[in-house]
């Protein structure tokens, strides 16, 4: 299963996300444009709300021509897991969006194995999120990761995370000095299926 983080065009800073990709990942409150590649030869495709089923959008479906995309942002306080489809329809259909929830820098996200989250970097400066031990329990199983100033970063939690608390140790990664004085020590709470 494609699962799509996208590309930036030169003459647009909104994401550009292909509609018939099977998965796609995004963040509560991203702005990003729905295009279409037209290599099946499609000129226009809508991409709509399953009928019946919650969809995060404030509109029920999007027209995308090509050559342009069409601009969306996701709401805040919709994480979570949606099916949408296209007309034309895609490939696979329907396909699946997962809007991720928003942690600050100081924050302590939490997920099942699998699941996907975001961490904002409201700060002018770059910071990195080390663990406090061990690695992070995040795909790739990295023992830390950056996150460029104000900016904000998708990361899965590793499908063989083991459930528990993984304290993190954020600073500014120019300095060192730690970013978070007043939150204690935040960590990464990865979640038991059973819980």
């Amino acid at each position: 299963m494609a699962t799509a983080r996208y590309i930036h065009l030169r003459d647009n800073s909104s994401p550009n996300i292909d509609v018939y990709t099977s998965q796609i990942v995004v963040y509560e409150g991203e702005t990003f444009d729905w295009t279409i590649s037209g290599q099946d030869g499609q000129q226009s495709v809508t991409v709509q709300q399953v009928p019946g089923q919650s969809w995060p959008f404030t509109v029920s479906s999007f027209a995308v021509s090509l050559g342009k995309g069409t601009q969306a942002t996701v709401p805040a306080g919709t994480a979570g897991s949606y099916q949408f489809q296209c007309s034309p329809a895609a490939p696979t259909s329907p396909q699946t969006l997962i809007v991720a929830k928003v942690h600050g820098q100081c924050g302590d996200p939490k997920g099942l194995p699998g699941s996907w989250f975001a961490w904002q970097n409201s700060q002018e400066a770059a910071i990195v999120i080390k663990a406090v031990s061990g690695n992070l329990p995040l795909v790739g199983n990295p023992s830390q990761v950056v996150i460029p100033a104000n900016s904000t970063q998708l990361f899965q939690i590793a499908t063989n995370a083991a459930a528990g608390d993984y304290p993190v140790n954020p600073t500014f990664q120019q300095s060192g000095s730690g970013c978070c004085p007043q939150a204690g020590e935040p960590k990464i709470v990865v979640s038991s299926p059973n819980m």
